[in-house]
């Protein structure tokens, strides 16, 4: 079992290892202003989506930027393309990552939603589920099993991409460590909670600022 038992809401400040001086999500607010504006730049170029994926990306991305219930995060289309985008979340308070910036590459496949996005995180991060590449273990980002009575934790078409994100947060809070993909880190949690926490943190002050990657610092397999 892990530490966390209830992720924090927007309005939770009362931890004081978040570095927020307003409320969880705060340091998101210029990110989400530009995010935003990408977004309406292909709203306002009268954008009609032609295929499924991008009729849904569109959705779920005015969707995102209506919301005002979900601060922490943000996502944005890169280039003006709505199956490459860039998401980013603020990291939980009472967490290691608490106050970083963490940046993440999304690309939704051509068959999406039947099929579930590729996420990646580009900003590095110390976490027993997220590897030194940024592979995140999350069973909402396989794909469906042929198997009907397999698939509870697999992803739908049901799910969307605010929904993923907050998904990410929460293993953020709340890492799973029976199948963990850092078994090292994973074991350091259990046995030296506080190391652990202190190494996450050097690593969060160190990598999780909020400079938005370039290109070339993105996964380009993830659109092979």
């Amino acid at each position: 079992m892990s530490n966390a038992e209830t992720m924090p809401t927007a309005g939770d400040s009362s931890h004081s290892t978040n570095p927020s001086p307003d409320f969880y999500g705060s340091a998101l607010t210029h990110i989400r202003e530009t995010d935003k504006a990408a977004f309406e730049s292909i709203n306002q170029a009268d954008f009609r989506p032609g295929s499924q994926m991008s009729r849904r990306v569109f959705r779920e991305l005015k969707y995102v930027h209506g919301e005002t219930l979900t601060p922490y995060l943000s996502i944005g289309p890169i280039q003006g393309s709505l199956n490459n985008c860039l998401a980013s979340l603020e990291g939980p308070p009472g967490t290691p990552y608490a106050g970083g910036i963490f940046w993440l590459h999304v690309v939704f496949p051509n068959d999406y939603p039947t099929n579930p996005p590729a996420v990646r995180f580009v900003t590095p991060i110390y976490h027993p589920n997220i590897d030194e590449v940024g592979h995140i273990c999350l069973n909402i980002f396989e794909k469906p099993s042929r198997d009907i009575f397999n698939r509870d934790s697999e992803w739908c078409p049901l799910i969307h991409i605010e929904m993923a994100l907050l998904s990410v947060l929460s293993r953020m809070y709340d890492p799973e460590l029976e199948d963990a993909l850092m078994p090292e880190i994973a074991g350091l949690y259990r046995e030296d909670y506080d190391t652990y926490f202190a190494v996450a943190r050097v690593h969060t002050e160190e990598h999780a600022h909020g400079v938005r990657p370039e290109m070339e610092e993105l996964d380009a397999s993830l659109l092979r």
